[in-house]
């Protein structure tokens, strides 16, 4: 006889969150906006190893190496981030994810990007990529899950006119 146990992968979503601080605004983004993306993974009744999260951002509208390292974390199981300049991807590590009683739990990260002000094509719609990598406890890399989210690019419209203000000459 045997048995055989089906662990749940993690459930993975990314979303833009906020635009400007506005939560759910429209995802219509000009230079200069405030993007806040979300990165969010659940983990139904068990342990993650080697938890790794790379977030790909579009270029030229985000660049990572400019935004700089200056990241927060508020809670248990901080995780080493980084950036690649390449790649124009965050890649943030957890390595090893122990949940207290395999109970389950929440990993919920929200990051702000300024929009550079580069010219690019008015109203093209942009995919921003986050690869979830995790592994099990044979220490081999099991799962990847890719999830995405996509902005809508607007630029300034420059219009010419060309008129008459006033006459020169009088009569």
């Amino acid at each position: 006889s045997s048995a055989a146990l089906a662990v749940p992968p993690p459930e993975t979503a990314k979303e833009v969150y906020a635009i400007n601080g506005v939560i759910g605004a429209p995802k219509d983004i000009a230079p200069g906006d405030l993007v806040t993306y979300r990165l969010r993974l659940e983990v139904a009744a068990t342990d993650v190893n080697d938890l790794t999260i790379e977030d790909f951002l579009p270029l030229p509208v985000f660049d990572v190496d400019g935004n700089g390292t200056g990241f927060v974390f508020d809670g248990a199981g901080v995780p080493d981030v980084d950036t690649r300049g390449a790649q124009n991807a965050l890649v943030i590590d957890f390595e090893d994810f122990e949940e207290t009683g395999a109970a389950g739990g929440v990993i919920d990260l929200l990051y702000t990007v300024p929009t550079a002000d580069t010219p690019f094509a008015d109203g093209l719609k942009l995919v921003n990529q986050a690869v979830f990598r995790s592994g099990d406890s044979q220490d081999v890399i099991s799962n990847t899950q890719i999830a995405i989210d996509e902005i809508t690019l607007r630029q300034p419209t420059l219009s010419i006119n060309k008129g008459v203000v006033a006459p020169a000459a009088t009569g």
